[in-house]
């Protein structure tokens, strides 16, 4: 049985080598921040000769009373009660992902499925998003190009058959703005074929079942055409006659 290696890039490396410590720190950072917000209570509550029983009941009473008791030690110092305010850091990690996680997208050559990065984003502006993603897909397409030609030839020389060219075809797609598109097309009328336009028309899958139904449509209306001047004849000579006997 032969085996056919299909290479991710021209350095036979996975798309992990370079993303997998980026991945790592930020969910060390994001778990961090996660627990700190599960353990660390906003305010602390310090108590100095709580008259009570318990810290249950100090919390009992504060929930019903919005008050508590305290008392003095007996020595003139009297009681109270003080709140501390844990702050946690949130700009400094907030900022530390933001970067981390476009590092991960960059380093993948992926592309950010961030809707803020999107919104009514141009042609041109979509090209420059799938940039990354275009330039790993190329990579990708010519180094499996050479290990689907070796597995071509290996079934050929298993069964016997003579293989002298192999060609292939890679077809990639991406977003892109139908607007744009549909207006390019519009003004292409007169300067490019129709073929052409209709092989660049965003709506259209296959131009030639598209010239087909196009040329239904202009028999169609031509007989509708036919028909209505062969009636608005008839009427009109119909009307003659009349006028004639009148």
């Amino acid at each position: 049985m032969p085996f056919i290696p299909f290479y991710n890039n021209n350095i036979p490396a996975n798309d992990l080598v370079n993303v997998k410590p980026l991945i790592d720190a930020y969910d060390k950072v994001f778990s961090g921040f996660l627990n700190d917000l599960e353990d660390i209570q906003e305010i602390i509550f310090i108590l100095t000769n709580y008259g009570g029983e318990d810290l249950k009941t100090f919390v009992n009473e504060l929930k019903q009373y919005k008050a508590i008791k305290v008392e003095t030690d007996g020595t003139g110092g009297g009681g109270g009660v003080e709140a501390l305010t844990i702050s946690i850091p949130i700009e400094a990690r907030e900022k530390f992902l933001e970067i981390t996680r476009k590092a991960i997208f960059e380093q993948g050559m992926g592309v950010d499925p961030d809707p803020q990065k999107f919104g009514n984003t141009s042609g041109e502006a979509l090209k420059y998003l799938y940039s990354l993603l275009e330039l790993k897909a190329g990579l990708m397409e010519t180094e499996f190009k050479l290990g689907f030609g070796q597995l071509v030839r290996a079934i050929c020389q298993h069964l016997g058959t003579e293989c002298k060219q192999i060609t292939q075809t890679w077809t990639r797609t991406a977003i892109r703005s139908e607007s744009e598109l549909a207006d390019i097309a519009t003004k292409s009328v007169g300067v490019i074929s129709h073929k052409t336009i209709l092989k660049n028309h965003p709506w259209v899958e296959n131009a030639e079942e598209e010239e087909k139904q196009i040329k239904k449509e202009e028999e169609e209306n031509a007989q509708k055409a036919d028909l209505y001047q062969q009636a608005f004849g008839q009427e009109k000579e119909e009307g003659g006659e009349e006028y004639e006997k009148e």
